[in-house]
């Protein structure tokens, strides 16, 4: 498997650490389409499933965590905007004979969810009991630290139907056209508290701030629409700009999800529609002079 990462970002987990709660995994990497996929369901490799590593502090025995809870935080850098019903992340955590083949031992998932384009942040939390077991009841809860993390794909809304071509599922939106929903930048930070325990939560946690880790070592910030970016409306222009930054590159989309590559410009660090582009909604996403900040906005003009 070709494992892309662009940061390992385990240098807080430290902080985070007691008695009660481990790091599962926090990792910032490219969810790319695999040529051979390792993983394996009913005999044909998916896509949809990518296979990942534990953190360093991950224990071999969970039997004191198989009745506590798992916190999950995603951030979205980048994905391929205009999906149907938007793209679905899960969390899963499996034991396989070979390892990460999908001939399993034991595959259990978090509850996932939805996300309709970059610069996004989700929380997810729930209990080890009520988490999806395949076969069931088939936990190794000793032995589960021998296992591994994956992240997988799927259809947004409602989170059902993995995004594979040549796979048993065909019905998702877009079919076949996996460019739709891939490759995916994303970070996963998965905390894991015991049975009876209190979640230390990092101070990031409930923030929509990316907290990353850039590919030069520099801490990433990146926000959503209403905290990076400002919009004004002009005789014959709507502007769109970065608080405190530059505009070095942007994209526009329209509400299909086609770009659009007329009617508006990149000028002086600021993007303009301009009066002559066809009436509509449409999604601006921005990077700045950094590199380290991508931003969108959704405007009516």
């Amino acid at each position: 498997m070709k494992l892309r990462m662009l940061s390992l970002a385990l240098t807080a987990c430290a902080a985070w650490a007691n008695a009660d709660q481990f790091v599962v995994i926090d990792t910032l990497f490219e969810f790319i389409l695999q040529d051979n996929p390792p993983y394996h369901i009913a005999g044909a490799a998916v896509q949809s499933h990518y296979n990942l590593l534990f953190g360093s502090e991950v224990p071999t025995d969970w039997s004191d965590y198989s009745s506590g809870h798992i916190y999950v935080r995603l951030e979205i850098h980048e994905m391929p905007e205009g999906q149907p019903k938007g793209t679905a992340m899960q969390l899963c955590m499996n034991n396989d004979n070979p390892q990460g083949s999908g001939n399993t031992i034991w595959h259990t998932c978090v509850t996932c969810t939805w996300f309709y384009s970059s610069g996004d942040v989700r929380r997810v939390d729930q209990a080890a009991n009520a988490w999806f077991v395949y076969p069931q009841g088939s936990a190794q809860w000793n032995n589960f630290g021998v296992g591994y993390p994956q992240m997988v794909v799927k259809e947004g809304e409602g989170c059902g139907i993995p995004i594979c071509t040549g796979c048993m599922w065909s019905n998702w939106a877009g079919y076949p056209n996996l460019n739709l929903y891939y490759p995916i930048t994303l970070r996963v930070t998965a905390i894991m508290v015991s049975n009876g325990g209190t979640f230390d939560e990092p101070e990031y946690w409930q923030s929509d701030d990316f907290i990353g880790t850039g590919t030069a070592g520099r801490r990433t910030r990146a926000h959503p629409a209403s905290g990076g970016m400002e919009v004004r409306r002009l005789a014959n222009a709507t502007v769109v700009s970065l608080r405190n930054a530059s505009i070095a590159r942007a994209a526009v989309f329209a509400a299909d999800g086609s770009e659009v590559r007329s009617g508006w410009r990149l000028h002086e660090g600021r993007v303009a529609l301009e009066a002559g582009i066809l009436p509509g909604t449409y999604l601006i996403r921005v990077t700045d002079s950094g590199g380290n900040r991508s931003a969108r906005v959704v405007i009516k003009q």
